[in-house]
């Protein structure tokens, strides 16, 4: 349902890194790709305080 971003190896299907921030049961903010993976969450907590409500 959320078509999320997927990658295939050895025959298995794996999510490839993405961080979702959700409200009231809705998608309000998608990282990806996430790069570089050791700054995602920072970015995800800078965009969380900038976006508080």
């Amino acid at each position: 349902m959320l078509k999320l971003p997927m990658f295939e190896i050895g025959g298995i299907q794996l999510l490839k890194r993405v961080t979702l921030i959700a409200k009231d049961g809705k998608v309000v903010k998608v990282f990806y790709p996430v790069f570089p993976p050791d700054r995602n969450a920072y970015e995800v907590v800078d965009w969380l305080q900038s976006n508080a409500t």
